[in-house]
């Protein structure tokens, strides 16, 4: 369903109007972590990203959101990609927290790159 609904409104721009509206992106977000789904997160990603739709992120849902979407990263994509993201994102979109880090480690260590330790650090 959520594939559908991008289909919809992903190259359109929206006002949030009620409360509940702050609910949507991280919301789909869970549910393309929840599906393991890295390609419909990075259309959620891509969605949120147009025109004003990041006002739909206040400070508490902005975690929630980009803390589901680094860990998606961290478990489907080249450690070189999730690197990029996480120089990118932090610390001016999110903190991460202990489970990212730890999915951080889990990424360095699977792809053999633990070295890199004290430059995430």
């Amino acid at each position: 369903i959520l594939s559908e609904v991008l289909d919809d409104v992903e190259q359109r721009s929206f006002t949030p109007q009620d409360p509940d509206d702050a609910h949507f992106f991280p919301t789909a977000m869970q549910v393309c972590w929840d599906l393991k789904d890295i390609k419909l997160a990075y259309r959620v990603n891509k969605a949120m990203e147009n025109g004003d739709n990041w006002k739909f992120l206040d400070m508490d849902r902005s975690n929630v959101y980009w803390s589901k979407f680094f860990s998606l990263l961290c478990m489907m994509e080249q450690i070189e990609v999730v690197l990029k993201w996480y120089k990118e994102m932090w610390p001016s979109l999110f903190y991460p927290s202990l489970k990212n880090i730890f999915d951080l480690l889990q990424a360095l260590d699977a792809a053999d790159q633990l070295e890199l330790i004290p430059s995430v650090w």
